[in-house]
């Protein structure tokens, strides 16, 4: 049974261009095929292509075809990259958006929020819940500590003691707490 993988399920020529026809092939390949037998496949496929295009009209994809395969490779690699497409996202609306700030302090201050956010994230910490508390925190916290207040230090400066009975005797943030 195993000489019979991999299979051709279905084949199909696509004019891409007047120079470039595409040969699509789906194949199944056996529960744990080895790796090398995608390749010769891979391969075959290859050299259909080429034999299809006229000479110096090589796809740009076997130049980037050891990139590609890497999933293949590390296991731990995901095929795909929706967690990036995502990130990227945020930044694309983002742009979209801040033409609109009003005037290049606007900017400025558009910039400094979308950076403590990040922030925020990188170091796993709830931005809504720092925000209120750094705001109720900064009118009396001393200048030469500022530093403390960062996201980066944020969980060793919020489990202080003295931080804590500040917070706690904070009427705004009392407040806020009842309200949510």
């Amino acid at each position: 049974m195993a000489e019979d993988w991999p299979k051709v399920v279905s084949r199909r020529l696509t004019r891409v261009s007047p120079w470039m026809t595409v040969i699509e092939r789906a194949v199944e390949f056996a529960p744990g095929a080895p790796v090398e037998l995608y390749h010769a496949v891979g391969q075959q496929d290859y050299i259909a292509i080429v034999a299809l295009t006229p000479e110096g009209r090589i796809p740009i994809v076997r130049q980037y075809r050891p990139a590609l395969e890497r999933f293949l490779e590390d296991p731990r690699l995901p095929i795909h990259n929706n967690s990036s497409e995502l990130n990227l996202r945020r930044q694309a609306i983002g742009r979209k958006n801040w033409l609109f700030v009003g005037n290049e302090e606007g900017g400025h201050v558009n910039t400094l929020f979308v950076s403590l956010l990040a922030s925020c994230a990188v170091h796993r910490i709830e931005p809504w819940a720092y925000l209120r508390d750094i705001l109720c925190l900064l009118p009396r916290w001393p200048v030469h500590h500022v530093l403390e207040l960062a996201p980066a230090n944020w969980s060793t400066t919020y489990a202080r003691d003295d931080v804590q009975a500040k917070l706690a005797a904070n009427v705004y943030r009392q407040a806020t707490l009842t309200q949510a």
